[in-house]
């Protein structure tokens, strides 16, 4: 069950989140990024090994009753996978980027300092706003 620790069942701490990824597209993009005509190509460090470029080619699209479908070439494909899932994550057009989850983090942040400061006014305590929520006089800050 998702959310859940296998082995004990108890809640995972913060959730689970799961997120879908059309792997095609960025498996495409991976293979745009290593064409020679590329506007934007993929340039790999100098002692970059023969097996990274054999895993990044160990696929190919082909046409199947009329729809493209990506075809392996070769067994082990893991580095594509994680060329196209770091792809991904930095790139601006995918929902969950590395920006869109910093920016939910900060919006998260920032409503959690809001409802502190309203408790705290609620109890009657002086707020500091240039505490930022932190609590000098408290261990740990907060």
């Amino acid at each position: 069950m998702i959310g859940k620790l296998p082995s004990s069942k108890s809640p995972i701490a913060g959730g689970l989140v799961l997120y879908f990824l059309d792997t095609g597209y960025f498996k495409e993009l991976v293979h745009a990024s290593m064409r020679e005509d590329s506007p934007h190509p993929a340039y790999l460090h100098a002692e970059t090994t023969e097996d990274f470029a054999d895993q990044l080619t160990a696929e190919r699209q082909v046409l199947r009753k009329g729809k493209l479908v990506w075809e392996r070439i070769r067994r082990d494909n893991h580095y594509l996978d994680c060329a196209m899932i770091a792809w991904a994550a930095a790139s601006v057009e995918w929902a969950p980027s590395l920006l869109g989850l910093y920016m939910h983090r900060q919006h998260q942040e920032e409503a959690a300092r809001k409802a502190e400061e309203t408790q705290a006014r609620q109890q009657g305590q002086v707020v500091n706003p240039f505490a930022r929520g932190r609590n000098p006089f408290k261990k740990g800050g907060r």
